[in-house]
């Protein structure tokens, strides 16, 4: 697109905010500035908080426990996880839930590990999720524990002690996921947590 001279632009907004409160105007599409009247920072783990006062919801209709979740002192918690460039513009790096916080509060951010696995091992129906507080990978599909160990020892012998995945489980059934192809953590967290 570039190459045609379309100037291409990322906008980064959540249905709350009701509009865009950050979008690319120079150089890196992924590098966003702020919207005027609208104030981003960043929560210690990364996540965006906002501030918008001119398209903020009001709250979730008739839900007011899960509005008191997100919304706190007109701060939206988004629920994204980003970064501040030197030049002060705003990086989107990720989902909230899909980091893993170990006991000891080493993150795991899910998408780049698995990736990393996936890659090893050339499988990509595959999970990470906390067994006995330490990662466990869950294989769907046909396979061998003992096996998939093995191939994983070169990919974990890079990793610090308390990211190795420490235990394996293969199943034959399909991953659970939403409608949109997305894994159910929680679901099967809860299904990891009986075997």
């Amino acid at each position: 697109m570039k190459a045609a001279g379309i100037r291409v632009s990322f906008g980064y907004g959540l249905t709350e905010t009701s509009s865009g409160v950050a979008i690319s105007v120079r150089g890196d599409p992924f590098a966003m500035e702020i919207c005027p009247d609208d104030t981003i920072t960043l929560a210690e783990d990364g996540e965006i908080l906002i501030q918008a006062p001119t398209c903020m919801m009001q709250g979730y209709y008739k839900r007011p426990e899960d509005t008191d979740a997100v919304l706190k002192d007109g701060v939206l918690y988004s629920g994204d996880l980003g970064r501040f460039d030197e030049d002060g513009r705003l990086h989107i790096t990720g989902r909230k839930k899909d980091m893993l916080v170990l006991p000891d509060g080493t993150k795991l951010f899910l998408p780049e590990y698995e990736g990393a696995i996936m890659q090893a091992l050339g499988h990509s129906e595959l999970a990470v999720v906390l067994k006995n507080g330490r990662p466990a990978l869950v294989w769907s599909g046909e396979g061998e524990a003992k096996e998939i160990e093995k191939q994983l020892r070169p990919l974990m012998a890079q990793q610090p002690r308390g990211r190795q995945i420490v235990s394996v489980y293969v199943t034959e059934r399909p991953l659970p996921r939403t409608a949109t192809g997305k894994i159910k953590r929680w679901e099967l967290q809860q299904e990891t947590e009986t075997l």
